[in-house]
C-alpha cells in the first residue's frame, strides 16, 4: 500500500480519518502491514500491503461466486476485448483518455483491467474489490511487475473508504454496477469519490424485453438462470464447456446463441491470429460469458434505458456534463461494452 493511498483513506461508514498504527514497510517504502483505527475506534487491517475493510471477513455467496469465477476464468485472453469494446466505446480518444489519469477501478476482479490501465500509462491506479481474489489472482497477474503507482483495496464497492471528491481523474465501474446489492446507492457513492471537473464512467446491464419475442426470451433466461445458478460450480463448469463445443456447429450455435443458452459476446477481429487462435479465443470467449451470465452470484439487476436516465440525472441534473449518451443508447448498431461518462 502507497502512501498515497493513505491520504485519500477514511472509514467507509463514517467517513472520518484514519489513523495509521502498528505500520511496518517492505524494502521499497510502501506499508506492508498495520491497522487503521477511525476517530470512533473502529480498526482495519493492513494485510499483505492491502487495507481490509467492512465485509471482507464474512463473504456473502455473491461475492464467494466472483471469487471463484476470477480464480478460475483469467481476463488475460481478452486485451483485445477490452480496447474494442470498454476503451474505445467509452472513450472519445481512446487510451490517450487514460494515460495520465488517476483511476479508481472499482470492482476489478482479476485485476487485469488495472494491470491494462497501468500498461497504457496510467499515473495511478487504484483497485477495489471485496472477494478473495485480491490475495489470489490479482496477485498472480502483477507478480513481478513493481509497479510503485498501484493499490488494492478490500471493500465493497457501495461503501468505498475513499474521502469525497478527492480522485482528481476517473472513477471507472465497467460491467459490475450490477452485481451489487443497489445499482443506485453504489452509483452514488463511487460519484461522490470524484473531485469537480473529474469523470465517473459506468455501465449496466440493460434490459430490453419489448415485443412478443423479447418477451419469450427473457423469460426463458430467467427461468434458466435461476435453475443454473443453483447447481454446483462443477455443473455449471460442465454446461459453459458444453456451450463453448455447440457454438460451432453450425446452425444450432446461432440457435444457442439467439436463445440465450450461451453467451457469446462480440469478438474484435484480429488480422494476425491463426484460425486455430481464433477459436480457441471464441471458445474462451462462450465459456467465460455464459458461466458469467449464469453464475451463482445473488445480484444480477438489468436496468431499462428510461430508468438509467432518471438515475444519471439524478447524479447530474447538467445535461452538458453527461458524456457518450448517443453513443450508449443507440441501438442500431449497439455499441457493446460503452460507458456514460458523468463529469462533476
Amino acid at each position: 500500500m502507497t502512501k498515497y493511498l493513505l491520504k485519500l483513506l477514511v472509514d467507509p461508514v463514517t467517513k472520518e480519518k484514519l489513523k495509521l498504527v502498528n505500520e511496518r514497510f517492505d524494502n521499497l517504502g510502501n506499508i506492508s502491514s498495520g491497522d487503521l483505527i477511525s476517530e470512533t475506534g473502529l480498526s482495519y487491517p493492513i494485510i499483505n500491503g492491502i487495507p481490509r475493510f467492512a465485509g471482507y471477513k464474512t463473504l456473502d455467496k455473491s461475492v464467494e461466486s466472483f471469487g471463484e469465477q476470477w480464480n478460475r476464468f483469467n481476463f488475460d485472453k481478452f486485451k483485445a476485448h477490452w480496447l474494442s469494446h470498454t476503451i474505445n466505446n467509452s472513450f472519445d480518444n481512446g487510451l490517450k483518455d487514460i494515460q495520465g489519469q488517476i483511476i479508481v477501478d472499482a470492482g476489478g476482479g482479476a485485476g487485469m483491467q488495472s494491470y491494462w490501465l497501468l500498461e497504457s500509462g496510467a499515473k495511478h491506479v487504484i483497485m477495489m474489490d471485496l472477494s478473495n481474489t485480491v490475495d489470489n489472482i490479482v496477485k498472480d497477474n502483477f507478480f513481478g511487475k513493481n509497479y510503485q503507482n498501484f493499490d488494492i483495496i478490500q471493500c465493497s464497492i457501495d461503501m468505498p473508504p475513499i474521502k469525497s471528491n478527492s480522485i482528481e481523474g476517473i472513477v471507472m465501474c465497467h460491467n459490475v454496477i450490477q452485481h451489487t446489492p443497489c445499482i443506485e446507492k453504489t452509483a452514488k457513492a463511487l460519484f461522490d469519490l470524484v473531485s469537480p471537473s473529474s469523470k465517473f464512467v459506468f455501465n449496466v446491464y440493460r434490459e430490453n424485453n419489448d415485443g412478443v419475442l423479447r418477451k419469450v426470451r427473457w423469460s426463458f433466461y430467467l427461468r434458466l438462470r435461476s435453475f443454473l445458478s443453483q447447481r454446483s460450480m462443477k455443473f455449471r463448469l460442465v454446461y459453459s464447456n458444453l456451450m463453448g463445443i455447440l457454438w460451432f456447429v453450425p446452425i444450432l450455435g446461432k440457435l444457442l446463441k439467439i436463445s440465450m443458452m450461451l453467451i457469446k459476446g462480440k469478438s474484435p477481429q484480429d488480422k494476425n491470429e491463426t484460425i486455430k487462435q481464433r477459436v480457441i479465443r471464441e471458445f474462451c470467449s462462450v465459456v467465460t460469458n455464459t458461466y458469467d451470465w449464469y453464475g451463482s452470484h445473488s445480484y444480477q439487476h438489468h436496468m431499462r434505458d428510461n430508468d438509467l436516465e432518471k438515475l444519471m440525472f439524478k447524479l447530474q441534473p447538467d445535461e452538458n456534463k453527461i458524456e457518450n449518451k448517443d453513443k450508449y443508447f443507440s441501438r442500431k448498431p449497439v455499441y457493446n461494452g460503452s460507458s456514460l461518462r458523468i463529469i462533476k
